[in-house]
């Protein structure tokens, strides 16, 4: 076993936008007084951009922008993630409302950490599993495609939707690197 010491926060964003932007206010504050490797997670209730959701109406930019404003300030960063593109789904709208976001410290310190999506059960949000590996041979499980996936009726939207969305975060990813980034998200 390791020791380690690392500061977690979990949220419930609120569903209107100047409830969330109090919730961006908060974790600002507590980023201006974190030591050491912070991850936060949860039900953000907002996407970080257009990809993010699929169905519905278009998304509220302002509210978007609020929200990378918050990472941005709290130098947070989304590590990515293993599973479903989605977390969140009602009727036709499906969107990632939820996440974890590491600093960079965290990042450093535990850099083979892994979110993944799980399958949805009772609720209409996707569990997260955080893992946190000191074992440097680890490798996440392979992906296992299932056919009943191709009767689903948004299967080849959410295929599309996945393959035109931008990589985050990376603005000089190309060639293989961007063929295995789409392919992870797709997982």
């Amino acid at each position: 076993m390791f020791n380690f010491f690392c500061n977690a926060s979990f949220v419930y964003a609120a569903c209107s936008r100047v409830g969330r932007l109090s919730l961006w206010d908060q974790l600002n504050s507590f980023a201006c007084n974190i030591y050491g490797s912070w991850c936060v997670g949860g039900y953000f209730n907002i996407i970080f951009n257009a990809s993010e959701r699929l169905g519905g109406n278009h998304p509220n930019i302002n509210a978007m922008e609020d929200f990378n404003s918050m990472i941005t300030t709290c130098d947070l960063h989304d590590i990515g993630f293993f599973g479903n593109a989605y977390t969140w789904s009602r009727g036709n709208l499906w969107q990632r409302l939820d996440r974890v976001l590491f600093n960079n410290d965290w990042i450093a310190n535990f850099h083979m950490t892994y979110v993944e999506h799980l399958s949805i059960t009772s609720s209409d949000h996707t569990p997260l599993l955080l893992t946190i590996n000191t074992n440097k041979s680890y490798v996440p499980t392979g992906f296992k495609f299932q056919n009943m996936w191709l009767s689903h009726h948004n299967f080849f939207n959410v295929i599309k939707s996945n393959w035109q969305a931008p990589i985050f975060h990376v603005s000089n990813i190309s060639g293989m690197a961007k063929l295995w980034n789409k392919l992870s998200r797709l997982k």
